[in-house]
Order: C-alpha cells, then sequence, then structure tokens
C-alpha cells in the first residue's frame, strides 16, 4: 500500500466534522491520487482536545512543544501494562477468536500512551465505530476526565480511565430509532457495525453491554430535564411517584384547568375523570439468573408503580376465591390465578384516561399470574389517588366490570396499602364496560354498563386503551430477556412517548371532536323532536324521563340497584324459543321417544341450511365461474352429509312400514311431498328480490321466474329439495301411533317461528339503522354499488332467510293441523311485512 496516498471517510462524516469544528487537531497532509486507499481516523493522526474551550489546546502541550520538557507520572500498577484495561483483553479475546486466518490487524483499538498518557479512545457515533488518540487537560485544576468528554459531547462508558465514548448525537438516534422504530439495541449496534465495516462487521469491538448501559442512563437525564425535576428535586429520592412523566393536560385537574368554584357547579358529572383499564400479556419477562445484580434508575417515577410497596401489597393481600360469575365465562375472571413457567412478569395492567388515551403516571402494574383483581386494585387506586381528594367522582371502564365492582371498595378497605391512597368516605364511582367488550357479556349487561346509559360519559367507546398496546407489543421481544428494572424503564420511556404525542396533538383533537359534538347535538335535537311528535311518545313522554331520573338516581346510590338500569333494555313479547321447547320437551321424553326432540331439531335445523342452499342455487348467475359452482358443491355435500345421517336416525323413531300397500302409500305420499316441495320452492322464491328502494312491489320475484322441478329419469334430486322424515312431510299424520311426534314437532315449530321473528325484527332494524346512518347522509353518489348499500344488501340477506324459516315453520303448522288460535297469533308474512317505512329509511 502507497504510504503517500491517503483517504479518510470519516474525516468527512458527520462526527469528524464536529471534532474538526469545534477542537483542536493535528494531522499529516492528506494526499488525494487518483487511486484511494481507505484509512482510519488514527491512521491519519488526528488528534482530539478536550478540556477547554472549543477549538482550544490546553497550555500544557504548548510547554512541552516549545521546552521539550516531558512530563512525570507515576508508574502503573504492577502487573499492569501501559495501555491495557478490561475493555482492551475483551477485544483480545474475541479478536484471537474471530481473526483466524485473516490480516485485520488494523481494526484493533490503536494501543500505546503518549507522554501524557493520553490513551486512543474508541468512541461509537452514527457514522460508525472510530479510535482517536484524545488529549485531556492537564491544567492543576482540571476536571476529572469523564467530565471533560461530557463537555465535548462524548458520554465515556466509565468515569475511571475511559476507553470508550458514546456521541450525543448517537444516543440521541439510538434513543429515536428505539421510540419511533422500535428497534432492539443489539440490532441498532449492528448497524453500527456494519456501516464501519462491510465486510468484517463481526471483528468491530462489541460495546452493546455498554451501550444499553449508557442509553438508560441518557434517557434518565432526558425525563429529569423535561420533567423539570432536575430543577424541581436536585435529589433524585426527592422526586414524587410519577413525577417524570407526563399526565394527560386535558382530564380535569383542580387549580390547573377548572374554575374555582367548580365544587358549586349542580352538574359535577362534568368534572368526573374517566378511567379505563386493561391487561396485556405480551409485555412479559423471562426469570432472571442473577435479579440480585438488576440497579434501578427511576423506580416509581415512571408509569410503573414503585416495586417495593407494590410487592409488599401482594405479599399482603390474600388471592380471593373466584365467585362464580353471574356473567358469561370470562377468561380474564377464570384464568386470574393462572400460572406460567419460566416468566417472572406475565403482562402488565395500566390505567388510562379514555378521552384523550394518555397513560396514568404511577398506575401500570405487573402481573406474576393472570389478571388478578389486586393487581388491578392497586392501579385504580393510584390512578384515583392522584388527585388527592380534590376529586372524588370518578367513571371506571374496565372489561369484567360486571363481577370486578363488587367488592371493591370491601377490597380497599381491607388492604393498609391501598385505604390511604384514595378518600373512600367520599368516593363515588360509576363503573362501565366499553361497548366493544360489553356486547361479549350478559345481554343485560349492556344496558347496564355501556357508556351509552352512563351519565357524563359522552360519545366514548371505553375501549381506547387497546390501541396503546400496539405500539408496545413492537417492543415485547427486546423487553422479555431484559432485567426487572430496565424493562420498567423502557415501558417508562415508551408510555412517556406516547403521552407527550398526545399533548402535542390534544388542541386540534378536542376541536375536532367539539365541532362533531356541536353538529351531533343539533342532529340528536331535530331527530328528538321527530320522535316526541309520535303520539305514543306524546302519551308516554312525561313517565318515561321521570322513570329515566328514578333509576339513574338508584344506580347513584348503591350499584345493588343496577339492575334498574334494565328499563332501557328492548321491550319485546317474544314467545319461548326452539332451544326452550327442545329443553322442555326433552325432560318429558320418556321410553321409545328418549332423543326424539334433538332429532327433531336437528331436522329442522338442516331444513334452514336447505332453504339458505335453495337461495344460493337461484342466485347462481348463468354465466357463473368456476370458483363459484365448486362453492355451491360444497355446500350441497356437507348438506347432503347432514341429510344422510338425519335419516339414517328416522328409522328409529319412523320405522318403515313392513307391509307392501304401505309401501305404495308411502310411494304416493313421497311423490306427494316432492311435488308439496317444488310448491315450498316457489314460494320461497318469492323472497329473493333486493327490496332496496323499500318499493313493496319490488319483494315479489321477477314476472319471468320460473321453477322447474322436470328431472331425467335417473336423476337425484339436488340436497336442497329433498324431503325430510319429519312428521310434517311424511304423510303419517293419520297414524295414531306417530301423533305424539307431531304434537312435539308442532311445539318446535313455535319455537322456530319464535326465533325467526326475532331475527327478522333485528334484521330490519339494522337496516333502518344503515339507511338513516350511512346511506341517506352519504355525500355525493347513491350508487348501489358503494360499502353502504353492500351493508344494506347483506342485511336484505338477513331479512330474506329469516322471511324464508317463518314462512315454512307455518306451513309446516297448518301441515301439523295447528289449532286456529295458534295460526292466528303467527299469521301469514307477506312481502310487505318486510318492508320499512319511508320515515324510518329517511329520518
Amino acid at each position: 500500500m502507497n504510504e503517500d496516498v491517503w483517504y479518510a471517510p470519516f474525516i468527512w462524516g458527520n462526527f469528524a466534522a464536529k471534532i474538526v469544528s469545534r477542537h483542536q487537531y493535528s494531522a499529516p497532509t492528506v494526499v488525494v491520487q487518483s487511486i484511494f486507499a481507505i484509512h482510519s481516523i488514527a491512521e491519519i493522526g488526528l488528534e482530539l482536545y478536550v478540556g477547554h474551550a472549543p477549538g482550544a489546546r490546553c497550555p500544557v502541550y504548548g510547554e512541552e512543544s516549545a521546552t521539550g520538557r516531558q512530563p512525570e507520572f507515576d508508574p502503573p500498577p504492577s502487573g499492569e501494562a501501559e495501555d491495557d484495561t478490561e475493555e482492551d483483553r475483551n477485544d483480545n479475546a474475541h479478536f484471537a477468536e474471530e481473526t483466524q486466518g485473516y490480516n485485520v490487524d488494523e481494526m484493533r483499538r490503536p494501543k500505546g500512551l503518549d507522554p501524557w498518557r493520553n490513551r486512543f479512545l474508541t468512541i461509537v457515533d452514527i457514522t460508525g465505530i472510530h479510535y482517536i488518540r484524545v488529549k485531556y487537560c492537564r491544567c492543576p485544576d482540571t476536571l476529572p476526565e469523564h467530565r471533560q468528554l461530557l463537555r465535548a459531547g462524548l458520554y465515556p462508558s466509565t468515569q475511571s480511565q475511559p476507553c470508550t465514548a458514546f456521541t450525543f448525537q448517537l444516543l440521541d438516534d439510538c434513543h429515536l430509532e428505539n421510540l419511533e422504530c422500535k428497534t432492539a439495541f443489539n440490532n441498532y449496534y449492528s448497524k453500527l457495525r456494519r456501516i464501519t465495516s462491510k465486510s468484517f462487521p463481526h471483528l468491530v469491538p462489541d460495546r452493546y453491554r455498554e451501550l444499553m448501559r449508557i442509553s438508560r442512563q441518557w434517557v434518565y437525564m432526558k425525563l429529569r430535564r423535561w420533567s423539570g425535576a432536575v430543577y424541581d428535586f436536585p435529589n433524585d429520592s426527592d422526586a414524587p411517584q410519577g413525577g417524570l412523566v407526563l399526565f394527560c393536560p386535558a382530564c380535569p385537574q383542580p387549580g390547573i384547568n377548572l374554575p374555582e368554584n367548580f365544587r358549586e357547579d349542580p352538574d359535577q358529572w362534568k368534572f368526573m375523570p374517566t378511567i379505563m383499564a386493561d391487561g396485556n400479556f405480551k409485555a412479559e419477562q423471562l426469570t432472571a439468573k442473577h435479579p440480585e445484580d438488576d440497579v434501578s434508575l427511576f423506580d416509581g417515577k415512571g408509569f410503573m408503580v414503585e416495586s417495593a410497596p407494590y410487592d409488599a401489597h401482594l405479599k399482603a393481600t390474600p388471592d380471593r376465591t373466584v365467585n362464580k360469575s353471574t356473567c358469561n365465562e370470562h377468561r380474564a375472571v377464570n384464568q386470574a390465578n393462572t400460572n406460567r413457567a419460566n416468566l417472572a412478569v406475565t403482562g402488565i395492567g395500566a390505567a388510562a384516561c379514555d378521552r384523550h388515551g394518555c397513560f396514568f403516571p404511577h398506575a401500570v402494574v405487573n402481573f406474576q399470574k393472570g389478571e388478578r383483581q389486586k393487581n388491578m386494585d392497586y392501579a385504580f387506586a393510584h390512578a384515583m389517588g392522584r388527585w388527592k381528594g380534590l376529586l372524588t367522582r370518578f367513571l371506571l371502564l374496565y372489561d369484567i366490570n360486571c363481577q370486578y365492582h363488587k367488592y371493591l371498595f370491601d377490597r380497599l378497605k381491607e388492604s393498609q396499602h391501598l385505604s390511604t391512597v384514595v378518600d373512600l368516605a367520599e368516593l363515588i364511582i360509576r363503573y362501565g364496560i366499553g361497548l366493544f367488550h360489553v356486547h361479549g357479556h350478559n345481554i343485560k349487561c349492556y344496558c347496564r354498563y355501556a357508556p351509552t346509559f352512563i351519565e357524563g360519559a359522552g360519545m366514548i367507546d371505553g375501549e381506547l386503551i387497546e390501541t396503546l398496546w400496539e405500539p408496545l407489543n413492537h417492543i415485547s421481544g427486546s423487553i422479555r430477556a431484559m432485567s426487572f428494572f430496565h424493562r420498567q424503564e423502557t415501558l417508562d420511556v415508551h408510555m412517556s412517548d406516547s403521552n407527550w404525542k398526545k399533548t402535542t396533538r390534544i388542541v386540534p383533537s378536542i376541536l375536532r371532536k367539539y365541532k362533531a359534538a356541536v353538529k351531533g347535538v343539533e342532529e340528536t335535537d331535530e331527530e328528538y323532536d321527530m320522535l316526541c311528535q309520535r303520539s305514543i311518545v306524546q302519551t308516554n313522554l312525561e313517565t318515561w324521563l321521570a322513570l329515566e331520573k328514578e333509576v339513574h338516581e338508584a344506580r347513584a346510590q348503591s350499584m345493588k340497584n343496577v339492575h334498574r338500569m334494565d328499563v332501557y333494555e328492548v321491550a319485546e313479547e317474544s314467545g319461548p324459543t326452539r332451544a326452550d321447547m327442545q329443553l322442555e320437551l326433552a325432560q318429558e321424553e320418556k321410553g321409545d321417544l328418549v332423543g326424539a326432540a334433538a332429532w327433531l331439531a336437528s331436522g329442522l335445523k338442516i331444513e334452514e341450511t336447505q332453504l339458505a342452499v335453495a337461495a344460493s342455487a337461484r342466485a347462481l348467475p348463468k354465466g357463473a365461474t368456476v370458483q363459484q359452482r365448486a362453492e355451491l358443491v360444497t355446500m350441497q355435500k356437507q348438506l347432503q352429509n347432514r341429510i344422510d345421517i338425519f335419516q339414517q336416525k328416522a328409522n328409529l323413531f319412523l320405522p318403515l312400514p313392513a307391509e307392501e300397500d304401505d309401501a305404495e302409500e308411502d310411494d304416493e305420499d313421497g311423490a306427494a311431498a316432492i311435488e308439496f316441495r317444488g310448491n315450498e320452492e316457489v314460494e320461497n322464491a318469492r323472497w329473493d328480490c333486493d327490496d332496496l328502494d323499500f318499493d313493496e312491489d319490488a319483494a315479489l320475484p321477477p314476472s319471468d321466474f320460473q321453477l322447474n322441478l322436470g328431472l331425467e329419469d335417473g336423476d337425484a334430486l339436488p340436497p336442497e329439495r329433498q324431503v325430510l322424515a319429519l312428521p310434517s312431510l311424511s304423510g303419517i299424520l293419520h297414524r295414531p301411533e306417530y301423533r305424539v311426534l307431531a304434537a312435539h314437532e308442532l311445539k318446535l315449530r313455535i319455537g322456530q317461528a319464535n326465533d325467526a321473528l326475532r331475527q327478522l325484527r333485528m334484521a330490519i332494524a339494522q337496516k333502518s339503522f344503515l339507511y338513516r346512518g350511512r346511506v341517506r347522509p352519504a355525500r355525493g353518489s347513491y350508487s348501489a354499488t358503494t360499502r353502504a348499500y353492500s351493508d344494506v344488501r347483506a342485511a336484505q340477506v338477513s331479512i330474506q332467510h329469516a322471511a324464508r324459516i317463518y314462512s315454512s315453520a307455518r306451513r309446516a303448522m297448518v301441515r301439523l293441523d295447528a289449532p286456529p288460535d295458534v295460526l292466528l297469533t303467527y299469521a301469514t308474512l307477506a312481502p310487505g311485512d318486510c318492508a320499512l317505512s319511508p320515515l324510518c329509511a329517511t329520518h
């Protein structure tokens, strides 16, 4: 290699450019010819002077040049080389293992001390890993070496004899990449090694552990500066719990954003904070091998709760026996005490404000098992305790509030750690369940716990915390193997960043919501006025308003009165369902009829599937694709299998007649049934039209619609047209021994009709809602190809299917000789009965 040809790419990088602009350096002349050779900063001879103003050299080095006097230093300790540090020994072992067969000595950190005992420093920058000799200030009253580096914009890895330093620019970049790109520290340092050496990145010195340690310190100092704690609390331990992070600026806070006389306002619900909580089981942590080596930098000063008091609370609070749920079986309740192997932490539970989506400081807890109540009690209590008794009315939103709230006050009173956090004597809590999760509960939970029916809740869904988990889930893999406190600090930093983003965007967000609320009030007033014009409303309005006030006051007095909220439930006079009828018949079965109710019920379900498959077959266009035909064939094959199994079981309850006359009679009955099924096909086809324009005549089948049942000899009936061996279709009603089965089927048909009517009402209501909420308010085209019309068409399909089931059930009632009062109750369904009125469609 020509020693007269030099090329130092890093000199023109960001790092070296800053060094050259701020500090004195001495380097040989760089000669650039037609051939370039890559050399490092150390080979060029660049030196960095620190300890004085940028660009100034320590005068001690000037005296050395002028007088030739050599400095005097004490010799190194016995057994220690002049420039042999722990980092050097680690690097030497790494090189010995990885460099066999390669001549890459120039990638080592240069060794050797100058007369003033200045060593080469490994500097980690966004442009790569560099070696440069740093000349410290040697004045008598100089600062220690690590503080000189800090003043020069370099963060040393140690305070004693630093051999590695990280530029401030790199630490900021690493922090930002971790926040925005969710880049793990290992991946970030791997990128730096590849920037340094594309051919041998694995030979670049490994400073990954130092980067993790320094990054924690860097973020901690950033938080202290951003929060103002560095000025308000110079002593770290004096900072309050959650004192290093941001809280929601828009939530009600007396003395900050509330008027002084807010307690005189009769509508106190306006000042009610909304706290939502949820668990996240992706933020887990493996069991540490040496937890005693872990060190905390700001335990409890962020969003994660302080570990020592929290652990004491968990040890002092026994696990309560999970009471039998009065709602559906919820996993958060049933798996609360489930252990998971090799995990010290199974997840986290957090509290956040539901209106603005900000995490509550010092209200995020670790789970040791499942989502236990004592874990969430700690989070809720510290979230409410943030107001220190200045506000005592809260709305708590939690996925399982219908079970969680029952003994909450008892648990808070019994806990010596939580009873002092909140003022239980003045505490008033409203309990709600998010609008997504509440539909997975018992149907009664909707009116009792949905935010829609809670005074002061506003237009919220109660599920905003689910959106806060998504960014944290991206770092769950990298924090899984971290130490306990490093993991907590990483979560604190990411939650703080989330709150910061909410804060910077909260003004336009509130303005947007305010404009939507004003518009919504105008539209709601118009709808309310139109509703009050109806005679039934005018007659009952005062009674309803008085009842509404009464039930809200009753729930405010005690959650034991929450059942009073059932007045909001849709009042419908619905008869017993098919499942109810099946249960009643099964309880009465004896002897040979045991299992008959289940068999008949399965036949009714198959018949409903036949109606759906037949509708799909009729809707198949003439030019159907191969995929469309294959899907229809698949449905028919599956249906045929169910029919075959049903017909085999029919022999247990409807044995075939042995005499030939009976066989001939059965053949006649079978032919009549096939002909009758053909009539039903024509009848069912009248529901096939898409009634999108509320035209009653459009519900009738097209005039050119013809159903052809003429099959060639040897052709088998498709499964959707086959006659099932049900009493109503088998021609056996004249036989006394089968009248019991016929009576059983009649009961099931009544339950089937009730189910169909209920489904029909809900589908019509859904269609009306879609027209009012999506189709009519839509701007621009009213084309039937829009997504809104697609949803309307899907609702119409549900209406058609329910109408076919009801009509089929009623025809079966007629064939089963149902009493006149039953047929009068279940009247014939006409297409006009399923159409929306113009008022519902347009308003």
